[in-house]
């Protein structure tokens, strides 16, 4: 008994002696690295103010006034009709500003783009609605008096409100599932101030600029 303990011992010692003797130990010190830096948050663009003061009465020429309602109305049925060709017809095409912008109720913006981009199908096929829905936007409350630094535009102001009517499809044929027929609902989509600037161009009111302000604070989609 006394023999075998004197070995472990003995071996106990030789293990300490190697230790001892060996390499000195490093800390690896990866894991306390500093985190990498995340990229900036990019700054949400802020819209313009709105103007909630009384406006005057008008005094635009009745044949004006009907030319300027046609042209919101032709603006509705653009984004009702899912139409681009039809939405980018209504701008005045030789303005090289942003024509065309959306924010938020809280002020952000949700897009702000120029005619070309209207234009450019590829590029906005998100400011129309999707394929199983069907918008129909009112516009109504139109007021409108002239520009005070353009004596050729008028200012506009009106209210539009949005609904939805969704259509979701069947399942798709590979699934070997029953056929669900097309389920249909209607929603309220949102509501929204809409403030313009018009000018006559040949005779037809076309929008030099047009800004949906929606009454949602965190609204989201591009269009609808």
């Amino acid at each position: 008994m006394r023999v075998t303990s004197k070995i472990k011992a003995v071996q106990y010692l030789c293990v300490v002696a190697t230790i001892a003797a060996g390499p000195a130990l490093t800390l690896d010190t990866t894991a306390f690295a500093a985190p990498k830096k995340r990229p900036p948050t990019p700054v949400a663009v802020q819209c313009e103010d709105v103007d909630v003061t009384m406006w005057p009465i008008s005094d635009i020429h009745a044949t004006d006034t009907l030319g300027i309602v046609e042209a919101f109305s032709r603006y509705a049925w653009a984004l009702d009709n899912k139409s681009l060709k039809q939405l980018v017809a209504i701008f005045d095409k030789s303005s090289v500003k942003k024509v065309y912008s959306a924010c938020r109720g809280s002020g952000t913006q949700i897009f702000s783009v120029t005619y070309d981009d209207i234009n450019d199908a590829k590029k906005n096929e998100n400011l129309i609605a999707p394929l199983y829905e069907q918008p129909r936007h009112l516009i109504s409350n139109i007021l409108l008096m002239k520009n005070s630094d353009d004596p050729t535009l008028v200012t506009a102001k009106a209210t539009m409100l949005v609904l939805s009517a969704h259509y979701y499809p069947p399942e798709s044929k590979k699934k070997k599932k029953k056929k669900i027929p097309l389920s249909r609902f209607s929603s309220y989509e949102y509501s929204a101030d809409l403030r313009a600037t018009l000018k006559n161009v040949g005779g037809t009111w076309t929008f030099e600029t047009l800004t949906s302000h929606t009454d949602l604070g965190e609204f989201s989609i591009e269009a609808r």
